[in-house]
């Protein structure tokens, strides 16, 4: 009883929030559903980051090398005997990242999610080329560049 309570609170709270979202929170949000016809016409983070600002490219991102990294690390525990396993498993998350079946073979470039695989194996390297791809946008200011 007491958890349907909260799922009602929840549900009430979240309801009234999205209510009283302004208009242009409501086109941003409408407009990444379409995040393929605009911009670079890409669905990755780069393109969010063009088209929607900086916090949403860093939530795209963040995801991307996020599911990456979980494909590995599962792999690697699901199958610990395969030394390959967590390689495949990256690697098939980075090929269903470029090339998904639902979105006509048209996704993302698949860099976050290469960036993913690294953060399972090396994470200082991953953290090495961030601070380096950082840098790169820093100077250069051309976010594109580096994919």
């Amino acid at each position: 009883m007491l958890v349907m309570a909260i799922l009602y609170v929840m549900i009430v709270v979240f309801r009234e929030n999205i209510v009283h979202l302004p208009k242009r929170n409501i086109d941003k949000i409408s407009l990444l559903m379409k995040v393929t016809v605009i911009g670079t016409g890409n669905m990755g983070a780069t393109n969010t980051l063009l088209t929607f600002g900086k916090w949403c490219g860093l939530f795209v991102m963040l995801f991307d090398i996020g599911k990456s990294l979980l494909a590995v690390k599962l792999a690697q525990w699901f199958f610990p005997e395969l030394a390959y396993a967590g390689m495949l498993a990256g690697g098939s998350a980075v090929a269903g990242h470029i090339f998904p079946f639902y979105m006509k073979f048209k996704g993302g470039k698949g860099l976050a999610a290469f960036g993913g695989i690294i953060l399972a194996y090396n994470p200082y390297a991953f953290i090495g080329l961030l601070s380096f791809g950082i840098f790169l946008i820093w100077i250069t200011d051309y976010a594109i560049m580096l994919t």
